[in-house]
């Protein structure tokens, strides 16, 4: 946890590679990100980084249930050719529903799901039903690269 003025900088648990590959030590070069700050109206912002569901952010999330109020979310449902378990290296668009279902923000912002060939779930349409059958359709902000937004939190 760093303070850097009035925003608190918290690392959250990320694991960028599939369970048969933990051993990996790329596995614990990536993290996840939780900023906070006085007077925040509606909860904190969550950026998940490049990580996969696993027990320590299933904690995460449990403990943070409403309170975040905008998630950034990596998607992608990343795989390799290599992956001969077909392992997830990034959220797919089940895990990313089921993260944004537990913790219930208010902006659901997906990135990082289209433009390279390892991303497997790059068809916004596979996530949109994916969010819909969660209930949180009405939450998604769909950015395009470059653009800028203004959020509420």
């Amino acid at each position: 946890r760093v303070r850097i003025g009035e925003i608190t900088i918290t690392a959250t648990p990320a694991l960028h590679a599939p369970p048969p590959f933990s051993w990996l030590e790329s596995r614990d070069h990536v993290v996840g990100w939780m900023l906070e700050w006085p007077g925040q109206e509606h909860g904190a912002i969550y950026i998940s980084g490049d990580t996969v569901m696993f027990p320590a952010l299933a904690d995460f999330i449990e403990k943070h249930r409403n309170k975040i109020s905008i998630a950034i979310l990596h998607a992608g449902g990343v795989r390799f050719w290599l992956d001969l378990w077909k392992g997830l290296w990034t959220f797919d668009s089940e895990q990313a529903a089921a993260i944004a279902s537990s913790l219930q923000p208010r902006t659901i912002i997906p990135i990082h799901y289209e433009g390279w060939s390892h991303f497997k779930e790059d068809q916004k349409s596979k996530y949109q039903a994916a969010f819909s059958a969660v209930e949180v359709e009405d939450r998604i902000r769909w950015l395009k690269p470059g653009q800028s937004v203004v959020l509420d939190f």
